[in-house]
Formats: C-alpha cells, sequence, structure tokens
C-alpha cells in the first residue's frame, strides 16, 4: 500500500494513515518528490500553476511518483476522489485507459461479491 505524500494535504492525514496501518495490519509505504517540499514549491520552482492540461503540483507530487512506484510494485491501485470530484475522477479515467481496465474487472468481480454476500 502506498500514498502519494503532496505535503499539502491536511494535518489529519498522519493520524488516518497509522490507523489505516493497523487496519490494514500492513505498513503504508509514503511515496514523495524528493525535489519539492509541497504544491506551493512546485509552483515556485516551476512558475506553472495550472493550465489545459492540469495542475503541476499533480502531475509532479502524485503522477510522477506514482508511476515510478508502479513501475517496480504493481500489483493492485485504489484512487481516493472526493465524493463532488467527478470531473477529476472522469479525467483520471480518461488518461489512464490501461489502469482503468484493469479497474472495471476487478470492480466487475467486487460487485459480484458484493450481490452475493447481500443475499446470501
Amino acid at each position: 500500500i502506498a500514498y502519494c505524500d503532496t505535503g499539502s494535504e491536511h494535518p489529519d492525514n498522519k493520524r488516518f494513515i497509522q490507523d489505516c496501518e493497523n487496519w490494514f495490519g500492513q505498513e503504508i509505504k509514503i511515496l514523495k518528490n524528493p525535489k519539492y517540499k509541497d504544491t506551493w514549491d512546485v509552483y515556485e520552482k516551476t512558475r506553472y500553476l495550472a493550465g489545459i492540461n492540469g495542475a503541476r503540483c499533480s502531475l509532479e507530487l502524485k503522477k510522477k511518483v506514482r508511476q515510478d512506484f508502479e513501475y517496480v510494485n504493481t500489483d493492485l491501485q485504489i484512487f481516493g476522489y472526493d465524493f463532488d470530484e467527478h470531473k477529476r475522477a472522469n479525467r483520471f479515467v480518461e488518461n489512464n485507459l490501461k489502469l482503468m481496465l484493469n479497474f472495471l474487472f476487478l470492480l466487475e468481480r467486487l460487485q459480484n461479491l458484493i450481490v452475493w454476500k447481500f443475499f446470501v
């Protein structure tokens, strides 16, 4: 299990990560881009905040770090979005079609399992 640390998340995330480690019985690997302290550091060093292709901080602090990790450690990936982030989640699907094909297969299996447990 891995978590991309942007340096700009809510301070309670550290406690929540520890809770998750206890729930899962597994250590969560913290991934961080060593070039940047936080989202504003990305902006200050690149002079780019956000544009038509999204926010530079997301690319530098989440996507690149995640892809480097995936390159050597890929089994199952779960991405979290807030309930009202529909557009962001849809963009992720469009930009990561290969990952989404695996996701849809797993989602179908999970839905079948949930339905089976509900009716049994």
